[in-house]
């Protein structure tokens, strides 16, 4: 997972898409102040993005991981927030 902020946006692109490059099967996540305004739109322009983390991150990584080990995901459809 990562974290950024709106101004962090443009570095953040490029370490996603070295990212997906390198580990194509990951699950990633992105958390922090900008998924605040505007969550969906942010999936739209981030499609390297499997979904968003709104809240504190360290409440809820621990229970995403276990439903990924667990062959589950998130609940829904692709790219969705995960604010358990």
């Amino acid at each position: 997972g990562l974290s950024s902020t709106i101004m962090g946006l443009p570095a953040c692109r490029q370490v996603l898409g070295a990212l997906r490059a390198s580990q194509p099967g990951s699950f990633i996540v992105l958390g922090g102040p900008c998924t605040v305004f505007d969550p969906e739109e942010l999936l739209a322009e981030l499609p390297e993005l499997d979904g968003y983390v709104t809240g504190e991150g360290e409440q809820v990584i621990g229970e995403l991981a276990r439903r990924l080990a667990a062959g589950g995901g998130r609940d829904g459809g692709d790219g969705q927030a995960v604010d358990l």
